[in-house]
């Protein structure tokens, strides 16, 4: 079965009954963290080929992750006991920046985490829902890095989270270019900053961009979930 995507599927109660070390980084910054050896391999793919075949991670309870920042898996373990990013999960969007989000994001991908990338976008998501005050501050508050960070590491079949920063790119442009009280420098300024970060970017269907500026999507951009989820095995969000 592979590992969940939405969230009416929890670890059974057996699954917290062995401790195993995950150790990120390397050198002075490394960091080991207590995680669950079941909810690990319940969460993602790639653990549970790592603790329940014949590899020696499965054989010592230790998985290493040099390459991956301790940061990053430290907001994952978290996670993987309480669903939340955060202690509070208000906090969520304070606390947690475009560029973590962009980098637990791609750790999910790299180790098949479904569900952990579909809460990082519904957190992304509600981030750029709440910039209220100009439709261009939307997008404002992404780094140039952050950016090209997605676009660069955003596997084509499943560049999620790119169709969501494509989405809100687009209609950014257009909620600029259609509102009266925008001067026109101040649109190509922002347009012209939004090319640079990256030739790459693909944009969302004109129809759809259009369709949710002209209904006041703004409102419900929170509520497009499910279009920048990851979903295996025929997965799919409640309606």
């Amino acid at each position: 079965m592979p590992p969940p995507s939405t969230e009416d599927r929890s670890p059974p109660s057996d699954a917290f009954d062995t401790f195993i070390d995950l150790v990120a980084g390397e050198g002075d910054a490394q960091k080991t963290f207590k995680a669950y050896e079941g909810v690990l391999s319940f969460y993602s793919s790639f653990f549970d080929a790592s603790l329940n075949g014949e590899f020696l991670e499965a054989r010592e309870g230790i998985i290493k992750l040099p390459t991956e920042d301790p940061a990053i898996v430290e907001i994952f373990v978290h996670w993987t006991n309480t669903r939340r990013f955060c202690e509070d999960e208000k906090d969520s969007m304070e606390v947690m920046s475009y560029d973590t989000l962009a980098r637990l994001w791609v750790f999910g991908d790299a180790h098949e985490i479904p569900l952990c990338q579909n809460a990082v976008c519904n957190v992304f998501a509600l981030k750029l829902y709440q910039a209220k005050d100009l439709p261009m501050r939307r997008v404002a508050g992404l780094a140039t890095e952050t950016v090209n960070y997605i676009i660069m590491n955003s596997p084509p079949h499943q560049a999620t989270l790119q169709e969501m920063l494509n989405d809100a790119l687009w209609i950014s442009y257009n909620s600029i270019i259609w509102a009266d009280d925008m001067k026109l420098d101040v649109y190509w300024q922002h347009r012209n900053t939004q090319l640079a970060w990256s030739e790459q970017v693909v944009r969302v269907p004109e129809q759809l961009g259009y369709q949710i500026w002209l209904n006041g999507k703004w409102d419900s951009f929170d509520r497009q979930g499910c279009r920048w989820h990851v979903h295996l095995g025929g997965d799919s969000c409640p309606a």
